[in-house]
């Protein structure tokens, strides 16, 4: 705590491996710094958000089949055996490097600060010694603004350090890819993302801050650098969101919808209607729910991006119902669930590049159950069975 109404953290992570074999080096570094802020009489409130992802992955392609490496006593060392891609790193490395010729790079900046403002009825509750001020709410003003950039790398580079040249013949027989001997592969697609947000809550109960209802509209403003030519997209977005968590806590009731009106995602639309509740203490808690998402393909399936590789196709906009359930029960520690999803215009990768979508309706059935077993005072099994089933 800096001060009795602004709180900060820091968090980071770093995970690593060098992998058994070459060019399976992985690094994963996450950083995040975060802040609220409320004012002394808790109308406003100041969240802030920075979250940066890098991942940096090496790629093998396998290793070579010319000779059994494996049950060969010269090749012990697993990195001593010679693979597709990434030709023969160093083996010395620090654990914490994270360079390579050959592999995928992504990386992940986001900034993102709420501003809400609340209009209500103010209160306080008086001890003998203090008094500690209280709020209730009951219309609230939200401003969401959220800042992305990103970027998604594939090389496999000329390196005499490494040894590396990259193998004509394995990128034109699998990806259609054709450069001459001695050059080096540079796949890569950049984005920055602005999106604003204001939203409307109204609170019907003024002492349950978990019964609202909440209006918006965010726009999407997205340039993207790509190989094949700059884009510049947007999209206008109306959202809406129903919620009601009794005081009792017996009934929980959440239902949501988001839909694009304007731009490149025009159409895109999701709902979702989550209904729970707790029977009885003994009996558990029973959910049953309903999802339905209409979306435009990634953009893998566009052909302006770099790792578009396939021939020139169009996709339609795929669309997935989801009805689900499920039942715990505390006293067994049993928790069961029930999953069915209809999906038409399915997106799909086949092979190494070639991009399909499946427009015939199919259903998939899944159902699940897990159960802790205690064994001992501090140890537990946690177990789980799932059964899944396409019509």
């Amino acid at each position: 705590n800096i001060k009795p109404h602004w709180n900060a953290s820091f968090n980071y992570r770093l995970i690593t491996a060098p992998g058994q074999f070459r060019n399976q080096r992985n690094n994963h570094g996450n950083i995040q710094l975060a802040s609220w802020y409320q004012s002394p009489n808790r109308r406003y409130n100041n969240y802030f958000v920075f979250l940066q992802n890098k991942m940096s992955s090496g790629e093998s392609g396998g290793i070579l089949m010319d000779q059994d490496y494996l049950n060969d006593p010269s090749y012990e060392r697993r990195f001593t055996i010679p693979t597709v891609l990434g030709g023969s790193p160093n083996v010395r490395a620090s654990v914490f490097s994270n360079t390579f010729s050959t592999g995928r790079k992504e990386n992940e900046t986001n900034f993102f600060m709420r501003q809400q403002y609340d209009l209500g009825r103010k209160d306080s509750l008086v001890t003998d010694s203090t008094v500690i001020p209280l709020f209730y709410p009951r219309v609230r003003f939200e401003h969401s603004l959220r800042f992305t950039r990103s970027s998604y790398t594939f090389q496999d580079l000329q390196s005499a350090e490494a040894e590396n040249t990259p193998d004509t013949g394995y990128y034109m027989r699998n990806y259609g890819i054709f450069f001459q001997p001695g050059d080096s592969v540079l796949l890569q697609d950049r984005w920055q993302e602005i999106s604003n947000d204001f939203s409307i809550y109204q609170f019907p109960d003024a002492n349950n801050l978990q019964q609202f209802i909440k209006l918006g509209a965010e726009l999407q403003l997205i340039k993207g650098y790509l190989a094949r030519g700059d884009a510049s997209l947007y999209n206008i977005i109306g959202h809406g969101e129903y919620r009601n968590r009794t005081r009792n806590q017996k009934w929980d009731i959440n239902a949501s919808g988001r839909l694009h009106l304007a731009g490149d995602n025009i159409g895109d639309y999701h709902a979702y209607v989550s209904l729970q509740r707790l029977l009885s203490q003994d009996l558990g808690t029973l959910q049953l729910g309903f999802q339905n998402i209409n979306r435009s393909p990634s953009f893998i399936y566009d052909q302006r991006s770099a790792f578009y590789l396939d021939e020139r196709k169009d996709f339609s906009k795929e669309n997935t119902i989801h009805f689900f359930a499920s039942y715990y029960l505390p006293k067994l520690a049993v928790q069961l669930k029930g999953d069915y999803y209809v999906v038409t215009n399915y997106l799909y990768l086949n092979g190494y590049r070639q991009l399909r979508q499946e427009s015939a309706l199919f259903n998939v059935l899944r159902v699940s159950g897990a159960k802790t077993f205690r064994l001992s005072r501090r140890l537990n099994l946690q177990s789980e069975v799932h059964v899944q089933q396409k019509a």
